[in-house]
């Protein structure tokens, strides 16, 4: 339709110089608005959830942030300094890693279906609704866990677990199982525990493709990963997930197909 009317309408002759400096003038004032607002908080300068942040503030201003909100540049002079962190490492220990008198099973259960009902504000309950929680909590090393969102993008959760890098570090809204771990590696407790012989294993009762969890979990140092294709479904919850219970039998899978202590990472 653009293009008919293209051919139809009546040619004019187009001043250039009014249309650049017209041009030049919306951005510096759009530019001051938005940095403006951005500084006094009136606008958004980094958002976890794509589509809760497009909902609420719309597109022209989400899709700006995302282009040039692209995370933390690389400081200046920091080849160097990691050139003498490596130095130094590999003078204290030569080989970098003291094998522990203890190894262990460490089994990771992300949980988002759970939460302590005991922080609900305004109950009171008969009994402990969770007391098995609760006694892991008081017997055990334990505390409050600051997570990038609530709700949605599970897969940045996991990673900043995995890694212990902040998601503040990365751009607006980025995924890093959706970009750089497609082809590139990251440290992580998989291949930290590599050093101590351990073997890692991911489980998630959900597609594999999920957030290309099946690309980036090899990335991130995984040995294996079960997904739901590949289990022994019990049925679904009144949400229309699958049961957690259905991860107990893939758990004890994971650990009677190795000899040694096995990390295994458990998602549901």
């Amino acid at each position: 339709f653009v293009i008919v009317i293209w051919f139809k309408v009546k040619k004019i002759k187009v001043n250039y110089t009014k249309a650049a400096v017209t041009i030049l003038v919306c951005a510096i004032i759009t530019t001051a608005f938005v940095g403006g607002g951005a500084l006094t908080g009136a606008i958004p300068a980094h958002f976890s959830s794509l589509p809760r942040a497009y909902e609420a503030h719309g597109f022209s201003l989400c899709f700006s942030i995302s282009i040039f909100d692209r995370g933390v540049s690389k400081p200046r002079g920091y080849d160097n300094k990691i050139d003498d962190v490596v130095e130094f490492v590999k003078g204290d220990d030569a080989d970098g890693f003291t094998q522990p008198e203890k190894t262990p099973n460490i089994i990771f259960v992300q949980l988002e279906s759970f939460y302590d009902l005991k922080l609900l504000s305004g109950f009171e309950f008969s009994e402990d609704p969770t007391p098995v929680f609760t006694n892991l909590r008081n017997t055990c090393t334990s505390g409050i866990l600051t997570v990038p969102s609530i709700g949605a993008g599970t897969a940045n959760t996991e990673f900043e677990i995995l890694t212990g890098l902040s998601m503040q570090y990365l751009g607006s809204a980025e995924y890093p199982y959706r970009t750089f771990l497609q082809t590139q590696t990251c440290e992580s407790v998989p291949f930290i525990l590599k050093n101590y012989g351990y073997p890692s294993h991911a489980i998630h009762n959900y597609k594999g493709n999920f957030y290309d969890r099946h690309k980036a979990f090899s990335t991130l140092g995984f040995d294996t990963f079960t997904s739901r294709e590949y289990m022994d479904l019990l049925g679904e919850n009144y949400a229309g997930w699958e049961q957690d219970a259905v991860l107990v039998k893939s758990v004890m899978d994971s650990l009677k197909a190795t000899e040694g202590p096995d990390f295994i990472q458990c998602i549901t």
